[in-house]
Parts: C-alpha cells; sequence; structure tokens
C-alpha cells in the first residue's frame, strides 16, 4: 500500500498505543469513554490517555485522533492497536482517518464467532500486515494479544465494573 511507513527493523521496546472498546461512561449515561495504554514493547508501561463521545456520535474518529495528538506520549509512539469483536460494533473509528490524523500506523485485531469457534484477522492502515504481524508478536506475551491493549481493556473493564458496583 502506497504511504505506508516502514519500518528498518521492529525493536523489542517499541513504544504502542493499545485503544480499548468503548466502555459506558460511570459518571454520565450519556456518554462513552475509550481507554488509550502506551506500552514500551511488552514490558514496559508508559502511560494511560483518555476520551470520552456522546452515544449519539457513531464516527469516533477525530475525537479519538486528538486525545492521541494532545498527549505527551504521542511523539514517542509507533503504531496504534486496536481490536474490535464483531463486526457490529456501533461506534466506529474510520482507520484510514485515524492514520492520517495522528500519522501513526494502525492495526485492529477482529475476532469474530463462527460456527467453527473464534477466527482472528488483521486489518491495517499504513502498515504492511507483515510488520502488523511482528509488532503484535514482539508485543505480545499472553494469546498474541499485545499488552498494551491487554492492560487497556483491563481497565476500560473495570471503570464499568466500578459503575455496576
Amino acid at each position: 500500500m502506497a504511504g505506508d511507513v516502514r519500518f528498518r527493523s521492529i525493536k523489542s521496546e517499541i513504544r504502542v498505543l493499545g485503544l480499548a472498546n468503548f466502555v459506558p461512561d460511570p459518571n454520565n449515561r450519556e456518554r462513552l469513554i475509550a481507554v488509550g495504554v502506551v506500552y514500551r514493547g511488552r514490558l514496559w508501561f508508559d502511560g494511560v490517555m483518555w476520551t470520552s463521545i456522546r452515544y449519539s456520535e457513531r464516527d469516533a474518529t477525530e475525537r479519538i485522533a486528538t486525545m492521541i495528538t494532545s498527549s505527551p506520549h504521542h511523539k514517542q509512539l509507533r503504531v496504534i492497536v486496536m481490536e474490535r469483536r464483531t463486526a457490529r460494533d456501533s461506534h466506529s473509528i474510520n482507520l484510514g482517518d485515524l492514520f492520517k490524523l495522528t500519522g501513526l500506523p494502525v492495526i485492529m485485531l477482529m475476532k469474530e464467532t463462527n460456527r467453527e469457534g473464534v477466527t482472528g484477522r488483521i486489518l491495517t492502515a499504513g502498515i504492511s500486515k507483515d510488520d502488523a504481524t511482528k509488532i503484535i508478536e514482539v508485543n505480545s506475551a499472553v494469546r498474541a494479544t499485545p499488552e498494551a491493549l491487554r492492560v487497556a481493556t483491563m481497565i476500560a473493564k473495570r471503570l464499568t465494573q466500578a459503575h455496576i458496583e
């Protein structure tokens, strides 16, 4: 793909932003929260960022891009990794636009359930599938999920649980 970011090598401490799926805002029923976690490789936790959107906003791309570009971590980040659990997620992020707005390649891990079980595939913007696969391998300690994404998801789930308790 023209315009892809080229990685000469993928270092073990590449800085990755893991972006969790949206969760309900425990303080405002009309809003959702997006949580991002920055990791260096799979060992070093560097920081957290978050933003919120209204339920009525269907395209969250600009809000997410602003969260990332206004973060003190932006200049050190090399890639964004996110997950989409189903093809029916109601709040979308346009991968190509997110790449253009942030200057960071985007990797989306798709997990879908079908008759044969859970299947996975990778969607990308601004990065080759080979480089995306290597980055996932380098940054994953458990079940091919990059640590940044795993921890972002844990924090987001905890926010939802705190609201329920």
